[in-house]
């Protein structure tokens, strides 16, 4: 099996707060996707939910 590392820009929204992060996941590009998008977390005490992915780079190898 291919490694694959797909790196992602993370676009999250909470009440009164939005947040960009950049994360490296070794999954293919829609799995990534399907990992973060919608789902809800915890940043400094604030629940924020993902609401877009950007694909930066995949690295195969």
């Amino acid at each position: 099996m291919e490694n694959i590392q797909t790196t992602v820009r993370l676009y999250y929204k909470g009440e009164n707060a939005k947040r960009e992060i950049t994360h490296t996941c070794n999954l293919p590009e829609q799995e990534t996707h399907s990992r973060f998008i919608g789902k809800i977390v915890n940043i400094d005490g604030v629940a924020m939910k993902c609401w877009k992915v950007e694909t930066i780079d995949i690295k195969r190898g």
